[in-house]
């Protein structure tokens, strides 16, 4: 496994570890009142922070997906800040009870006063794993190798085709066979002529490079804003 699939790994499992677990019962307590016996306080009460730092974490994880560069490396290390955040108020929330159970004595009876000890669940313990967890994989994720940015590639329209070679036999030469007169000199014309077609190339090549040099043409007339078509 990479090394950037086991930090999101651990990234996404640490997040929704610390959000159930935050959400769920961290202390209870009893209490002196009328109709209501005990109250018990979360870890959303005890740690207020939790929820906007979660978000904070999820935030950054997309815009992560979205990123590439220089910008996915900030995004990275502020995400690494975000779940070290958490991870420090969580472990100060664990030491919270009294008071996050006080506030919840005020809402339930009006008076913050409790009848007795605390008495604590592990949510409190295994929150802060959770969250250590995740940081965990957010360091991960901003040590790991940086995907390369793709850019969008474009293909140019390359120079006009070589010209074709014609080649002409020169004068004086008399090709084999052939006896230096006039029909010698008449054949040597053909022959000549034979042979600059033949090195020139089949007639269907020529208009292929012809339909290329125009087609060229047409492309630079364009890219100085002029019209082809009213070229003569």
């Amino acid at each position: 496994m990479s090394t950037r699939r086991l930090g999101v790994l651990l990234l996404v499992a640490g997040a929704l570890g610390t959000l159930a677990t935050a959400a769920a019962t961290w202390w209870t307590a009893p209490v002196d009142a009328v109709g209501s016996s005990t109250v018990s306080a979360d870890g959303l009460t005890a740690v207020p922070l939790a929820g906007p730092l979660l978000l904070v974490v999820a935030a950054g994880v997309v815009a992560r997906l979205l990123a590439r560069g220089v910008l996915a490396r900030i995004v990275d290390w502020l995400v690494v800040l975000a779940a070290a955040g958490l991870v420090q108020q969580l472990v100060a929330g664990a030491g919270r009870a009294e008071s996050a159970l006080a506030t919840a004595a005020a809402e339930a009876t009006g008076v913050p006063v409790l009848a007795g000890e605390p008495s604590a669940t592990p949510w409190p313990g295994v929150a802060v794993g959770c969250s250590v967890l995740l940081l965990a994989g957010a360091v991960l994720l901003a040590l790991a190798p940086a995907r390369p940015v793709r850019g969008d590639r474009f293909e140019r329209v390359g120079a006009a085709a070589p010209s074709l070679a014609v080649a002409e036999v020169p004068d004086g030469v008399v090709p084999d066979g052939e006896a230096p007169d006039g029909e010698g000199v008449a054949s040597r014309g053909a022959t000549g002529a034979t042979g600059r077609a033949t090195a020139a190339g089949p007639p269907e090549a020529s208009d292929r490079a012809r339909a290329t040099r125009a087609a060229v043409d047409d492309w630079d007339a364009l890219t100085r804003g002029e019209d082809p078509s009213a070229r003569g």
